[in-house]
């Protein structure tokens, strides 16, 4: 998650939402329709990254929403630092290994955002970006998603994260009978 100063901007014409406030309603909805067996780590990132919580499964997290809604903006912004520290969690895990990358895309040393991406897909890791606000530099998410072996995604088309990465499971209720 993007937490540089340059997502403190406005999402769009028309909202009072900055695009922090919206990038972190997507992680917060991503992590929700994920299955509590899931395992998910989550980094924040403006010119160095931070932990926000490691890589455990889902069930087993502690306050992980309200861990992602107190994040604040601040900084410039290295997207190759965010990515090195999901590839530092996610070389050695097992299973699928994916990162959501949720930025405006504004990013200092983009060649070496791009040049990691291709590196983690070499490895299995897929990157798929997630674009948000009006400002989003969108040539270098997509670029950054197709170097990753991923897609490119608006906040908009965020569901198609619920498909690609399946759908939560549901309590199973029992109905009594009398």
């Amino acid at each position: 998650i993007d937490i540089s100063g340059s997502t403190a901007s406005s999402f769009g014409s028309g909202t009072s939402s900055s695009t922090i406030e919206v990038e972190k309603a997507l992680a917060i909805r991503i992590i929700q329709d994920m299955a509590i067996n899931d395992n998910v780590a989550v980094v924040a990132f403006n010119t160095i990254p931070f932990l926000v919580s490691p890589l455990t499964p889902l069930g087993l997290k502690q306050n992980l929403t309200s861990r992602v809604a107190s994040l604040q903006f601040g900084g410039g912004t290295v997207v190759s630092q965010g990515l090195h520290r999901a590839n530092t969690i996610l070389e050695d895990a097992k299973g699928g290994r994916n990162v959501i990358l949720i930025s405006d895309g504004h990013s200092d040393f983009a060649d070496d955002a791009l040049t990691k991406a291709s590196l983690m897909y070499e490895k299995g890791i897929k990157i798929y970006a997630v674009g948000v606000g009006e400002r989003t530099n969108r040539l270098f998410m997509q670029r950054l998603a197709e170097q990753g072996g991923g897609i490119y995604f608006e906040p908009a088309a965020s569901q198609y994260l619920k498909i690609l990465f399946g759908e939560p499971e549901e309590e199973k209720t029992f109905e009594g009978r009398a």
